[in-house]
């Protein structure tokens, strides 16, 4: 299993926004905290969708550097569509991060905002701090850490602090025209190069972003069980 939606508690989860949505009488007396609990963990989910899509699309797009004729009809050239790749890619698996703490918060229904949702806080938690889904999150937080400074240096500095992006800056001069001691087929490869160096190190992390996701959705399934299970026993 390698996708999110090929995880059980996906699967229940969409069953459950269904049975809400058009409920017969044996599924109409769901009380508003539980529609509001099955709502609350499958808008987290949706989200972590949306984001592992947009991870997904930065791979593709990764494919297709820029030809010289696309950068004379737009006047958008590889350093600014590179820099906006790597900036969205830097700050989105840090989204992920967040988004899988909410998840757990959510799913165990801890009651703490999402702005106040942190590890520190599942450490703090008697009903999470022991918890498998806990390991599942430091380990991927150690993971991304160095992803985390560079995402901080962006959103804080604006700095991406990328040699990659120095290299296109680089080339892009040349291709203007600067008169800089390399050759254009140069200038071209140390482009092609920059791409390749972004694409191979996305190609690495994204396949173990997903196992995370899938890791972490199928570790608290059981907790969101046990909590729909009170839900039907308080309805009872």
């Amino acid at each position: 299993m390698n996708s999110l939606e090929e995880s059980k508690l996906y699967a229940k989860i969409m069953d459950l926004r269904y049975e809400i949505r058009f409920p017969d009488k044996s599924t109409k007396n769901r009380t508003e905290s539980e529609v509001f609990y099955i709502n609350k963990v499958n808008n987290c989910i949706g989200q972590i969708q949306i984001i592992l899509g947009d991870l997904n699309t930065s791979v593709k797009l990764l494919n297709h550097p820029f030809t010289n004729e696309f950068i004379q009809k737009t006047g958008v050239n590889n350093f600014q569509y590179m820099r906006l790749l790597l900036s969205n890619y830097l700050i989105k698996i840090n989204t992920i991060l967040d988004l899988s703490i909410i998840l757990v918060s959510d799913v165990y229904n801890l009651g703490i905002s999402p702005k106040h949702t942190s590890i520190s806080a599942l450490r703090k938690n008697v009903n999470t701090k022991d918890s498998y889904d806990l390991e599942l999150l430091v380990e991927f937080a150690k993971s991304i850490s160095e992803f985390k400074a560079q995402r901080n240096s962006l959103v804080h500095q604006g700095d991406l602090k990328s040699e990659s992006l120095d290299d296109i800056l680089l080339a892009e001069a040349k291709h203007l025209g600067v008169e800089l001691n390399i050759t254009e087929s140069e200038a071209t490869e140390f482009i092609q190069k920059a791409f390749a160096t972004y694409k191979n190190l996305v190609d690495q992390n994204l396949p173990f972003v997903q196992k995370f996701i899938v890791d972490l959705v199928n570790s608290v399934e059981q907790e969101f069980d046990r909590h729909i299970n009170m839900y039907k026993l308080l309805n009872t």
